[in-house]
């Protein structure tokens, strides 16, 4: 009977001390995966948004060699293309259809925005802006950092691919967009001519 009621032993389990060292241990930890989520969170809608970015520049290319006629019923197939001007629109860009004149013409390969050539507007979600517009950084480093407005034009039906920017018009054979969040984080669509796209 005794044996049943053993004396307490008061070193074993926590003292106040030590579950409050294990209770601010945790906190500490829970912050900084906190703080590091929304690092995480905002490199994934930069990337996100680049292969969005990707997607569009695909779909621009289809359109073009489906010859998609536009505007709607007017015997019309129009090379397409996608301008960007982060001047005006850097938190955007616009899918176009190239309007011309007369059959023999392939139309002037610049978004004009008085031309009614706008199909569609992708805007960038979570406060995502083109930073930076970079032509020939490949093919004839350093490049021209200093363009305002480009367009890629995908010719209808022949395999051709306009880069060109700013105004005079300059033809590039590579571009690279950089996308930039608002904590400063940047990712870059590259394009070239030859039709490869990847993410930088």
């Amino acid at each position: 009977m005794v044996d049943e009621f053993k004396k307490y032993n008061s070193s074993a389990g926590f003292t106040l001390l030590e579950l409050l060292v294990v209770i601010v241990i945790i906190i500490i930890i829970t912050i900084v995966a906190l703080l590091n989520y929304r690092g995480i969170q905002e490199e994934f809608t930069l990337r996100r948004e680049a292969q969005n970015l990707t997607s569009a520049l695909i779909e621009t290319q289809v359109f073009a060699m489906a010859v998609k006629e536009f505007p709607s019923g007017s015997a019309k197939f129009p090379a397409h293309g996608i301008n960007f001007n982060i001047i005006t629109n850097d938190d955007k860009y616009t899918f176009f259809g190239d309007k011309y004149t007369s059959l023999a013409d392939d139309g002037d390969k610049i978004y004009t925005d008085s031309a009614n050539e706008k199909i569609k507007e992708y805007l960038f979600k979570n406060s995502i802006k083109i930073q930076e517009l970079c032509g020939d950084e490949i093919s004839n480093p350093p490049g021209d950092c200093s363009i305002s407005s480009l367009d890629i034009v995908f010719l209808r039906p022949d395999p051709i691919i306009y880069l060109t920017g700013n105004s005079p018009p300059k033809d590039f054979d590579d571009i690279r967009i950089e996308l930039q969040s608002p904590n400063n984080k940047t990712k870059s669509v590259i394009f070239k001519k030859i039709g490869e796209i990847y993410v930088q």
